[in-house]
C-alpha cells in the first residue's frame, strides 16, 4: 500500500509542476474594458501582482488608453502567477479618479473577478485572478457606483 502511494505521489509531480509558474515565468494579459461611456477622456489600466504591490498602489505593469470606444483593450506582460487589474475610465482626463462625498468615485471603474470595493478599492482576495505563463485574457465591465 505504502508503494502506491509513493507511486501515485510521483506520477503527480509533473501535473503539480507544470501548474506552478516558475521563477521569472512572464504571463501576457490581455485586458477588455467594456462598458465605456461617454466617449471621452481616458481609460488608465493597472495590474498588480502581489498583495503588498496592491495595497501600496504600486503597479506592475499600467496603460493609459483613449477612450475612444465602447471597449478597449491592452496586453500588458506581467509575471505569472496571482495578479489584481484595477481600471478607471478618466472621463474628464484629468489624470486622477474623481471621487464624491465620502470619498466615493463618481467615475466608472472595474477590477478583475468583478470585485467590488465599498470605500475604496475591493480587497485582494476578491480581485486578484491566477495567471498562467503565455497567453491570457480579461474582461472587465466598467461601471459607476
Amino acid at each position: 500500500m505504502r508503494m502506491r502511494q509513493c507511486i501515485i505521489a510521483v506520477l503527480a509531480l509533473p501535473a503539480i509542476a507544470s501548474a506552478t509558474p516558475t521563477d521569472g515565468a512572464k504571463a501576457e494579459l490581455t485586458i477588455t474594458a467594456a462598458g465605456i461611456a461617454p466617449l471621452a477622456g481616458q481609460v488608465r489600466v493597472a495590474a498588480f501582482c502581489s498583495e503588498r504591490a496592491y495595497r501600496a498602489f504600486q503597479a506592475d505593469a499600467a496603460v493609459v488608453l483613449d477612450a475612444s470606444a465602447a471597449s478597449v483593450a491592452a496586453t500588458l506582460t506581467v509575471p505569472a502567477g496571482e495578479c489584481a487589474v484595477l481600471v478607471h475610465h478618466d472621463v474628464d482626463g484629468d489624470g486622477r479618479l474623481t471621487r464624491g462625498l465620502f470619498g466615493i468615485p463618481s467615475e466608472p471603474t472595474a477590477a478583475s473577478g468583478d470585485a467590488r470595493g465599498l470605500f475604496g478599492p475591493p480587497a485582494w482576495a476578491r480581485a486578484r485572478v491566477r495567471l498562467t505563463e503565455g497567453s491570457n485574457a480579461l474582461t472587465v465591465r466598467l461601471s459607476r457606483p
